[in-house]
């Protein structure tokens, strides 16, 4: 993660970290996702993607998205 990179662009990354609830949630959650993702069930629509290097048409596409996320991807196939 380029903390300095993202700062100095005033990027906002928020992470919740699974040290925060029991293990016996953690697995749980992780069993029911697999699950989920193995019949189709974890959808995750995606209104537009942009090169970080149009980050401030992302911004604008995501103050008008109606029904979808503005997805950025990053350097190096991150996304």
């Amino acid at each position: 993660m380029p903390y300095w990179t993202l700062a100095y662009k005033n990027v906002t990354v928020r992470f919740l970290s699974n040290d925060d609830f029991p293990e016996q949630a953690n697995q749980r959650a992780a069993t029911e996702l697999t699950q989920a993702l193995a019949v189709g069930d974890l959808r995750y629509p995606i209104a537009a993607r942009y090169p970080l290097e149009e980050i401030a048409e992302a911004h604008e596409a995501a103050a008008l998205s109606g029904g979808g996320r503005v997805v950025l991807d990053l350097p190096g196939g991150a996304s």
